[in-house]
């Protein structure tokens, strides 16, 4: 993936772009106290004209605020915005927003809306691109886009204008109104069951069934991830969170009537092997690990020492060949052909299986504060700000979780006796550790 197209040249306000300089001066409107920005290009001079140049647009924004007010620049694109908006965030943004941020930008909203100039931004043009999205063509796999990859797109283009808003660089904001597109479509099964399983196409998690037959064909095709994504599905951490766990984030506590319950702390993450704190302060959290979790851990603990690898306290629980975190990609392939063996048509990425635990979770109706401080999402915002979840609570929660599946909700059928309690088993050749109880 290329980098910025912009370039920071030690100056404040003065940055390199391809053939010339971008040049964005501020000054403090004494009416409300607030900067307000001007961009202008400027193309085929050196660092000491565009400093000058800089000058003198800064001189020309304070005369004009001295004879009353600042009137706004008309040269300024929505790309000359984009570049200097994307350099402010860096600071801001983790090292996947920013790459994700700049795909967005350069490929899929300033080729059509970066020669606008920004004041003339208007909804009707916001509403033309993402119809424009919607018929574009992934090349990679010649299909339409799905919507939830052009909502992505989406905010970070109301991201960007809202800002322009808020900074007063146009007088409206074209974003007003301008929704998402629905992201669930298609129909359930045709014959109008709605069991466990029964899913449309969009979904990018899966149902109890499915998980238990998408584990059992990792398995079968690649057991050497089969414990990782195992305990992704029971776990529901994130990719970086999942692969920087080390053996000595494992910890134990005594539960109810001297049982020793299990947990895995989650404090650090990684992205590309750099090592950081998770994504949020939330995201610093301490989950229960279910049979299933633990089953995939004996598993993982099995294979490293039968191969000779390393399981000391400081050592990963799920290492690369060579010793360092792995990456998502490795993955992708395995999920691919496990889906196609199964002939189910899904968009699943390894952050399926977090999507995948928390539908679980969700689908039971537990208490929304526990599912998030073990999820570590940082909404609803109030509630959990002030709530916390003790550890065995949590316990309790994911456990009745994943031993009680529910119908899906719509299901008016009347439930079964059978209670469809899934409970944990021996070895005996199931590839999960559950069994459905019999009625």
């Amino acid at each position: 993936m290329g980098k910025p197209k912009m370039t920071p040249t030690g100056h404040r306000g003065i940055y390199q772009v391809p053939g010339g300089f971008l040049l964005r001066p501020r000054v403090t409107d004494p009416r409300t106290g607030k900067e307000v920005e001007r961009a202008r290009t400027i193309k085929g001079v050196g660092l000491k004209t565009a400093k000058a140049e800089f000058a003198h647009l800064r001189q020309e924004m304070q005369e004009e605020l001295r004879r009353g007010g600042l009137q706004k620049e008309s040269r300024e694109t929505v790309s000359d915005y984009a570049l200097s908006w994307y350099e402010r965030g860096l600071p801001n943004w983790a090292q996947s927003t920013r790459e994700r941020y700049l795909v967005a930008l350069e490929q899929h909203i300033l080729p059509s809306l970066g020669s606008i100039p920004l004041r003339d931004v208007r909804r009707g043009d916001v509403e033309d691109w993402r119809v424009e999205m919607t018929r574009k063509v992934n090349p990679k796999n010649g299909k339409a886009y799905d919507n939830t990859t052009i909502n992505g797109w989406l905010r970070v283009l109301i991201h960007m204008l809202k800002d322009a808003v808020a900074g007063g660089l146009t007088e409206q904001d074209p974003t007003l109104r301008i929704k998402a597109l629905p992201e669930v479509s298609g129909s359930l099964d045709p014959s109008g069951s709605q069991e466990d399983g029964a899913y449309d196409a969009d979904r990018k998690s899966l149902s109890w069934k499915e998980m238990d037959v998408f584990l059992a064909k990792m398995k079968e095709l690649y057991p050497q991830f089969y414990p990782l994504v195992k305990f992704g599905m029971a776990s529901g951490l994130r990719w970086g969170e999942l692969s920087a766990l080390m053996w000595g984030d494992k910890l134990s506590l005594v539960g109810e009537g001297g049982r020793e319950v299990h947990f895995i702390s989650v404090v650090r993450s990684q992205y590309k092997g750099e090592l950081k704190g998770p994504k949020t302060p939330k995201s610093v959290r301490t989950i229960p690990l279910i049979p299933l979790a633990m089953a995939a851990l004996e598993e993982q603990k099995e294979t490293l020492v039968r191969t000779g690898r390393p399981v000391g306290p400081k050592d990963w629980i799920f290492p690369s060949t060579r010793g360092t975190c792995r990456r998502g990609s490795i993955l992708t392939k395995p999920i691919r052909k496990v889906l196609e063996k199964m002939g189910l048509d899904r968009r699943f990425t390894p952050h399926g299986m977090r999507h995948t635990f928390n539908d679980l979770v969700r689908r039971t109706a537990q208490d929304g504060v526990l599912v998030r401080n073990m999820t570590g999402h940082t909404d609803a915002r109030m509630t959990d700000k002030y709530s916390f979840p003790d550890l065995l609570e949590k316990n309790a929660a994911v456990h009745r979780a994943f031993e009680q599946p529910k119908p899906n909700p719509g299901d008016s059928r009347p439930e079964k006796e059978s209670s469809g309690v899934r409970e944990p088993q021996e070895e005996t050749g199931d590839q999960t550790g559950y069994r459905q109880k019999a009625a």
